[in-house]
């Protein structure tokens, strides 16, 4: 008959008539188990998060342990399952593992089946018995249980879970105990003698509204005995007072002086409800200073100066006076330069120091509202070659590239806020450097040489391939107001500035801004201190020579040029006075197909002969100097009509002077003495322009 095992720990039961004469091996083996199941302890190393804790038939094993203490590194809870999960166990089990991590440490669960599990925290002890019970056995913690007879007695501490509660059969929690150690009763503890000797109370442990029958308004002092008394309240208006041996109500007899006021330690108001408040400095020689703290630095925000008759001081650079309950509109110090105002609107303020408070703003045409040669300029458009590099564009504005046709320009309504129009330039020729220049007059710009200055403007692209994109200050040191056009003799590469012209001086090393594909303001502060400098002038420009694409577009608006180190809010200038402003320096009449157009009347005079005329062309302010003519496809109306052959100027224009006096010669007779005026001829595929220019650049 074959060896039988015990149920619980494996012990062999050899059958009868079996092992003869070898009885003494399992003999040996069965006492070794013995030994362990009664007080063998054993240490178990364990590793990921599953363990199976075995007890094997016959042979020793670490499932027939009585006291295990597991080991080992852990990243994360170990679940121990007690096998086969037919028997029954008793466990003394130790969790010594340690955390292979940072997140831990972790806890070990003792289970043996689908039943109650236990978990043992890291550093914990238990003794947990296992039911045995096949697939559904459970695992129970004897130390959970509650003793319910006996006495408990020990030399050391007794510890309850957080937030535990300790009491009787009755009443289970009548003193319950939180994590912070918050002691709570649910009964109110009864005292020997019904009362707490003073010993027993800690300083401070009784506030005076625990204090009952205590009447309204009496304050708690020593007598003369040293006994606690109440003392009355005082009649209004009465103040608390020492009078040498005790405290006592009384009146306030004396003023106090006010260097004997300390400093206080809490908002404070000074206020009276009758009269003015007087602040009066009565020493020789003084002044009244307000002052205040930011952070920790001592701030002083206004001085009153008596030895300046009073003058108000603001003492600090930059300091600003703000208007309106959201402090929207400042004026604000710019040291060695003036004040601005966030706003361009004055309120009737003409000057400030017999200085015209209208230039802010030294750029002509900023928002590119003036077109006089067209919305459109193109490789054929109004002329042929109009695109050109320093070509004339929208007004004021030069066209500066590496070499002809690299750009279209156009008055785009793609504007920022604030702006009716933009202008585009679009890419006509891929991977050039190409921009737009403006060269202010030398009466324009005198008060911004030798001085720190601001260029601002908004601007975008229609795609990310305008990568590398720019803007310069320049100054000339040439014959005033006869700038070079072609300001530049190297483009360079990518990544580089162009090289200038002589008499032309960058005054800021120019960078990529990073052009994005929707409008934001960029700005840019240099000082103008290139000696001799005569005109000022700004070149916004795409850098970019790879992957620029023809069709691609960058729109600029809101240029603003300005003194100072800040770029302050863009001037919106009326379109009237910034169309006067252009007409200083161009008149334009074109044949378009858009709005643009200019049809009218140019000039009118008189007959002098068959096929001659004095014509006078009257400007609305006076031209900076003498203009030059460019015209085609033009005819006189009188009487009759006859295209004009030829034209020459009588007189030079001089300061002040608005009108241009000429004489014109036409192909048809008209008689003599008869008026006439200056027309664009219609139907010329849009060729027919008459274009009067003193403006700058050679």
């Amino acid at each position: 008959m074959a060896s039988t095992f015990t149920v619980n720990n494996g012990l062999e039961k050899p059958g009868a008539g079996e092992q003869e004469g070898a009885w003494g091996g399992t003999l040996n083996t069965n006492f070794d188990i013995i030994d362990r199941v009664l007080s063998g302890v054993g240490s178990v190393a364990l590793s990921g998060t599953t363990h199976t804790l075995t007890t094997s038939d016959g042979s020793l094993s670490d499932g027939q342990f009585k006291v295990i203490n597991f080991t080992g590194a852990l990243g994360a809870n170990n679940t121990i399952t007690i096998s086969p999960n037919d028997q029954d166990k008793l466990y003394f089990i130790i969790n010594s593992t340690t955390d292979s991590g940072s997140s831990g440490p972790y806890s070990i669960i003792i289970s043996q089946g689908s039943g109650a599990n236990v978990t043992i925290p890291n550093g914990g002890f238990d003794i947990v018995i296992a039911d045995g019970a096949g697939s559904g056995a459970a695992v129970t913690s004897l130390l959970s249980k509650k003793i319910t007879t006996g006495q408990l007695t020990t030399t050391g501490n007794v510890l309850i879970p957080d937030a535990g509660t300790i009491g009787s059969a009755s009443d289970p929690d009548a003193i319950s105990i939180s994590s912070g150690g918050v002691v709570d009763f649910t009964q109110v503890p009864t005292f020997p003698n019904d009362t707490i000797e003073t010993a027993d109370i800690q300083d401070n442990a009784i506030t005076l509204v625990k204090l009952a029958g205590l009447a309204r308004g009496k304050i708690i002092v020593g007598d003369s005995n040293g006994d606690p008394s109440a003392l009355a309240l005082g009649s209004n208006g009465q103040v608390l007072q020492s009078d040498g041996s005790d405290l006592v109500f009384g009146s306030v007899s004396a003023s106090v002086a006010l260097d004997d006021i300390s400093t206080g330690d809490a908002a404070s108001t000074l206020a009276t409800s009758a009269g003015d408040i007087t602040i009066d400095a009565q020493g020789s020689d003084t002044d009244i200073i307000l002052k205040g703290t930011d952070g920790s630095s001592d701030i002083t925000g206004i001085k009153i100066d008596m030895s300046e008759t009073a003058q108000i001081q603001f003492p600090n650079d930059t300091q600003a006076l703000a208007f309106g309950a959201d402090q929207d509109v400042t004026v604000t110090h710019n040291h060695n330069v003036g004040l601005t105002l966030n706003s361009k609107d004055l309120s009737g303020v003409a000057s400030v120091n017999s200085t015209s408070t209208g230039t802010r703003n030294y750029i002509l045409n900023s928002s590119f509202d003036v077109a006089q040669r067209g919305k459109t300029i193109n490789a054929t458009t109004p002329i042929s070659g109009a695109n050109n590099s320093e070509n004339y564009c929208l007004d004021q504005w030069i066209i500066v590239s590496d070499g002809n046709d690299a750009i279209d320009v156009s008055q785009s309504t793609t504007a920022p806020t604030g702006s009716t129009y933009a202008i585009e330039l679009s890419i006509e020729t891929a991977n050039k450097k190409a921009g737009v220049l403006q060269w202010l007059e030398a009466l324009q710009c005198q008060n911004l040489i030798g001085k720190t200055v601001t260029l601002s403007f908004q601007a975008k692209s229609s795609d990310a391939a305008v990568d590398d994109f720019r803007a310069v200050v320049l100054s000339w040191d040439g014959t005033a107001d006869q700038p070079d056009k072609t300001i530049i003799s190297s483009f360079g590469s990518e990544g580089s500035n162009p090289t200038y012209n002589t008499n032309v001086t960058a005054e800021n090393t120019s960078a990529n801004l990073n052009l994005s594909t929707s409008f934001q303001k960029f700005s840019i502060s240099c000082d103008i201190d290139t000696s001799g400098a005569k005109n000022v002038g700004v070149y916004i420009f795409s850098n970019t020579t790879t992957g620029l694409s023809t069709g691609e577009n960058i729109f600029i608006s809101q240029v603003q040029l300005e003194v100072g180190s800040t770029a302050t809010e863009y001037v919106h200038e009326d379109y009237s006075t910034t169309w006067l402003k252009c007409a200083r320096y161009f008149r334009g009449w074109v044949e378009t197909s858009d709005d643009s157009a200019n049809e009218g009347p140019i000039a009118n005079g008189h007959n002098m002969s068959g096929s001659g005329a004095r014509i006078h062309l009257n400007n609305p302010v006076p031209f900076r100097a003498t203009p030059t003519i460019d015209q085609s496809s033009t005819f006189v109306v009188s009487n009759g009509t006859g295209d004009i052959t030829g034209f020459t100027l009588i007189d030079t224009i001089g300061p002040g002077t608005n009108g241009l006096y000429f004489v014109v010669t036409y192909s048809s007779s008209i008689p003599n003495g008869g008026q006439v005026i200056v027309f664009l001829k219609e139907g010329q595929g849009g060729t027919a322009r008459w274009f009067v220019s003193c403006e700058l650049g050679v």
